[in-house]
């Protein structure tokens, strides 16, 4: 039994090879918002329609959103869709989006041996313009 969970970012191609790839009995999503810039989350949807379509039944309010501004916020809303996956198989992380998810993502994974992060790479024939917003996101990371 595995949980895939995916931070959309905009390349829906790489999200749908995941699935292929992993084969996850559970799947569930993310994105930003707010995100680095306007209009952020419908994009991030609309590069992930078919997934969205295939895999969520082409609801997207099964997207949850967490703000790219708190990584804090995000940790916990992923605590939340993890929930009991983590006890009854495998989580696999897999953030698409902004790097602060990629960092919440990467914290959850260091704490738990049954939860993977994952970067998928591919060559790029082309890249999404994310123009730097002047915004920081400063986390402080407290070990227990």
């Amino acid at each position: 039994h595995s949980t895939l969970i995916v931070g959309f970012g905009f390349d829906g191609v790489a999200t749908l090879h995941l699935v292929d790839q992993y084969e996850p009995s559970r799947i569930m999503a993310y994105a930003a918002d707010p995100g680095s810039q306007n209009g952020y989350y419908l994009r991030a949807l609309n590069s992930n329609t078919l997934f969205i379509e295939q895999y969520l039944d082409g609801n997207t309010e099964d997207v949850m959103k967490f703000p790219i501004w708190s990584v804090a916020t995000t940790l916990r809303g992923l605590r939340e869709l993890i929930g009991n996956n983590e006890k009854t198989g495998t989580v696999i992380l897999a953030p698409f989006g902004p790097k602060p998810f990629a960092l919440a993502s990467i914290i959850l994974a260091i704490k738990s041996p049954r939860i993977s992060c994952i970067n998928a790479n591919k060559k790029w024939q082309t890249r999404s313009a994310a123009p730097a917003t002047g915004d920081l996101v400063l986390t402080r990371l407290r070990s227990n």
